[in-house]
C-alpha cells in the first residue's frame, strides 16, 4: 500500500475555507464555467489539485485541473510542492514512486489495485483476511510515521489516499489531496 499526500495544516484549512466561501458565492450567483483540456491518458481519478490519468507507458500523471489561468497556476504550484515532498523524503517503499515532475504534472508509478476506499467498497469485508487488514493498518502507520519523521503533515488521511499495488504492500503518499 502507498500513501498520497497534500498540503501543510495551515494551507489545508485555508483552502477549505476558500472552497466554502466559493460555494456560498456560487449558491447566491450561480454561473457555469466549462474548461476543456486534451486528455493525456485514461482518466483514473480526480481531487482538489488535479486529475490522475493512466498513460500509455503504464505510469500515471497527476495534472492540474483546467480552469482560469490564475487557478491553473495555483494548482501547478500545489503539484510542485508535492514534488518537493517526494524529493525531500526520497524513494521509500511506503510512497508511490515519483518518476518525473514538470509543469504538466507529476508522473508516478501506477498502483494497479487503485485506492483502498474503492477496493473496500468492491469487496465484502468478510472476504478480506484479518491478516491483510492488519498489514494495511501497519503499513498506513509506517507511511504516516515516515512523513512525520520529515516534519510533514498529511492533512487528508483517508482510505482514498492509500493506494494498493498488486502485492498490497505499498502505501501511497501524502500527495496533494485526491
Amino acid at each position: 500500500m502507498a500513501l498520497g499526500w497534500g498540503c501543510g495544516r495551515q494551507s489545508c484549512r485555508g483552502k477549505q475555507a476558500d472552497q466554502k466561501a466559493g460555494s456560498l458565492q456560487e449558491a447566491e450567483n450561480p454561473k457555469i464555467h466549462t474548461y476543456i483540456r486534451d486528455a493525456l491518458g485514461d482518466f483514473i481519478s480526480g481531487g482538489l489539485t488535479g486529475v490522475v490519468e493512466l498513460l500509455d507507458d503504464g505510469t500515471v500523471i497527476k495534472a492540474p485541473f483546467p480552469g482560469p489561468d490564475w487557478e491553473i497556476e495555483e494548482k501547478i504550484l500545489d503539484i510542485a510542492k508535492e514534488a518537493g515532498v517526494y524529493h525531500r523524503i526520497g524513494p521509500h517503499e511506503r510512497l508511490v514512486r515519483l518518476i518525473s515532475h514538470s509543469r504538466a504534472g507529476l508522473v508516478l508509478e501506477y498502483m494497479e489495485k487503485g485506492d483502498l476506499q474503492v477496493y473496500l467498497e468492491a469487496h465484502d469485508s468478510s472476504s478480506i483476511p484479518m491478516t491483510r487488514k492488519l498489514k494495511w493498518e501497519y503499513q498506513a502507520a509506517e507511511a504516516l510515521e515516515l512523513l512525520h519523521s520529515h516534519n510533514i503533515l498529511h492533512c487528508d488521511t483517508k482510505p482514498r489516499n492509500f493506494l494498493l499495488d498488486a502485492e498490497f504492500t505499498k502505501s501511497s503518499t501524502f500527495l496533494a489531496p485526491r
